[in-house]
């Protein structure tokens, strides 16, 4: 019945002679074509023949259509070289981050020098336009890899835009007739007019205003050359690949350009290149909006660039205040979390709590349930504020719908879960022993366990001592039901490994202190409760 259909909706539009009814017909099959092809495998019921179907209809439209429009394209270009219409482009805002141990110093930003009008022999970032039926997501991956070579399916992409600017290319006729802009298409960033307005950032919206006032009053002074609405995407190259990623000019590129934005040290008025070939920058040169004229100036960039690469770093650094300048205070902000997969916990943060919990081996440690001085205050040194960056986020996103947080939490790897876990349940006994704020993030951390442990994260791991911390939060609350699961993820880990006796153990005399109180009395004094008698008694027998 299904092929019946399909067989008859193409016959109809073939038999269709009126080219607006074959337009919307080809938009409709190309939307149909796309959708099969991205869920065959999904939905058996429909074939390769049902999709040839498809396709010969879409081939066959796209051959009659493309003749009318060369025809139209003809006519309008005769009579005009100017557009009537905004064009759709992406554009790719591809970071590297520089790293120095777990601090990040600064990013690397890719940019190309344009080859060709508009913005010839100007450093701007890839993209292009939009093809038709394109995904925005897969017009940034196919832009970045036409103009540099670089394999888009390595990086990190948000899958929706961090940004949307409006971009006007105009001549205007000078009193003596002549354009300010030359007929050679080279564009000067000194006399260059362009008008970018974005929901967030306006920049000469005035003009572009004033652009349309005058053109629907018949000012035929000011003729528009480009119009662009130009959505970015933004890309984080994995820190394992930094140094294989480095692109080779092609198309619409002539040179590739990677500019370093660092945290510290002086700007400088000139561009010089390092000893990598990068232009060296400081990141308060691109976070004041007032300098914007003088970035572009200083580093001969088309006008809308400053302001994209801006909003991509403070979309960064607000989602992961561990990296962001002393200077620039923001508030966490979860939208990254959505797109960006594996980023819950700053990579090298996650690398470096793994290797100091284990020192490398499977084995415990014997300072992980004893207090040290030194052991508590080097973990507050290194991790305090990595802590409190993780919990925010996460006490932000437990607030959310179920559905929201699946999205976020099965990006994370089991290894950035696991270094959660430990941070969350963990780092505080040590930093804050024997205060109420050792207790302060054991909440969260019952949250991420619970979610943890029901889509079966622990069991993902080899080793028993990587599992135990997904147990251990819930070995901490003083909740009956969550003492239950512990002991019951305990014992399951006995029978597997007996070697785990021990934490069972525990985990059993866990359980029978909140069965006897109802809460541990040992935390009384730290949370400012009163102890009752039995409890005393108990604490002084201990």
């Amino acid at each position: 019945m299904m092929k019946k259909a399909i067989k008859q909706f193409s016959c109809n539009i073939h038999n269709n002679n009126n080219n607006k009814t074959r337009k919307e017909a080809l938009s409709i099959l190309s939307r149909k074509h796309n959708y099969l092809n991205n869920n065959q495998q999904r939905n058996t019921s429909f074939g390769q023949e049902q999709i040839k179907c498809f396709s010969s209809s879409l081939l066959s439209l796209t051959s009659s259509n493309s003749n009318t429009t060369t025809s139209t394209t003809a006519t309008t270009q005769a009579s005009s070289k100017f557009p009537t219409r905004p064009v759709p482009a992406v554009s790719v805002t591809l970071l590297k981050l520089i790293t120095r141990g777990s601090e990040v110093d600064g990013f690397k930003v890719l940019m190309i020098r344009r080859g060709k009008a508009p913005g010839k022999d100007l450093l701007a970032l890839p993209g292009g336009h939009l093809n038709l039926g394109e995904r925005m997501i897969e017009g940034a991956k196919r832009e970045l890899q036409e103009e540099t070579g670089i394999n888009a399916d390595l990086i990190h992409f948000t899958n929706a835009p961090l940004l949307t600017v409006e971009s006007i290319y105009y001549h205007q006729e000078g009193d003596d007739g002549n354009e300010t802009t030359s007929h050679n298409e080279e564009e000067d960033i000194r006399t260059m007019k362009i008008s970018t307005k974005s929901n967030e950032i306006n920049f000469r919206k005035e003009l572009g205003e004033e652009l349309t006032r005058r053109k629907r009053e018949g000012d035929d002074s000011i003729q528009i050359q480009y119009h662009f609405i130009i959505s970015s995407v933004l890309g984080i190259v994995p820190p394992e690949l930094n140094h294989q990623i480095e692109g080779e000019p092609s198309d619409d590129a002539s040179q590739i350009q990677w500019i370093k934005i660092m945290k510290n040290g002086k700007s400088r008025n000139s561009v010089e290149l390092d000893e990598e070939g990068c232009i060296t920058t400081h990141m308060s040169e691109w976070m004041d909006e007032r300098n914007h004229r003088g970035l572009c100036e200083k580093l001969k960039t088309i006008y809308t660039m400053p302001i994209v690469v801006r909003h991509a770093i403070m979309r960064l650094i607000s989602c992961y205040p561990e990296i962001q300048s002393q200077a620039l205070v923001t508030p966490t902000d979860l939208s990254l979390l959505y797109q960006l997969n594996d980023m819950m916990v700053f990579y090298p943060i996650r690398d470096k709590v793994l290797e100091f919990w284990f020192q490398g081996d499977m084995a415990p440690q014997q300072w992980w349930f004893k207090s040290s001085p030194t052991i508590d205050q080097g973990i507050k040194k290194l991790f305090e504020s990595h802590v409190a960056a993780l919990s925010n986020k996460l006490e932000l996103l437990f607030e959310k719908s179920f559905e929201e947080i699946d999205a976020v939490l099965k990006k994370q790897s089991k290894e950035t879960l696991l270094s959660a876990m430990i941070m969350l349940d963990q780092f505080p006994r040590n930093m804050y022993r024997n205060s109420a704020k050792s207790f302060a993030f054991d909440d969260v951390a019952v949250k991420l366990s619970l979610w943890c442990i029901e889509n079966q994260i622990d069991q993902q791991f080899e080793f028993p001592l990587q599992k135990i911390w997904f147990y251990f939060p819930l070995e901490h609350a003083e909740d009956a039901e969550l003492q239950d699961m512990s002991c019951e993820l305990f014992g399951k880990l006995v029978e597997e490994h007996e070697a785990m006796a021990l934490f069972n153990k525990y985990a059993i005399n866990h359980r029978e202190v909140i069965q006897k109180f109802g809460r541990f009395p040992y935390r009384n004094k730290a949370l400012g409760r009163e102890s009752t008698p039995e409890e005393i008694e108990y604490l002084e027998s201990q």
